[in-house]
């Protein structure tokens, strides 16, 4: 399994709660990970955790996230 956890504040609080694998978690802070300002970010993780090829993976988004869009950036990127 892969987890990508996006904290919009500035440091990480979600990621360093749960009890993974360093190499299985990848955590963004710093902002939404479904608006603009870190969205590109996102796409570039989800392409490197694609080429592991893990099981699965969670998104864990911001409380604050706007999760509609996903689909579409993934469609867009062709990581769907």
């Amino acid at each position: 399994m892969a987890f990508l956890v996006n904290e919009f504040a500035p440091l990480d609080v979600d990621g360093r709660l749960l009890d993974v694998p360093a190499d299985e978690l990848v955590s963004i802070p710093g902002g939404s990970i479904f608006c603009r300002c870190l969205s590109g970010e996102f796409i570039a993780n989800l392409g490197r955790i694609a080429e592991r090829q893990p099981e699965g993976l969670i998104v864990e988004a911001s409380g604050v996230a706007d999760p509609r869009v996903i689909r579409d950036m993934l469609v867009e990127s062709r990581l769907d």
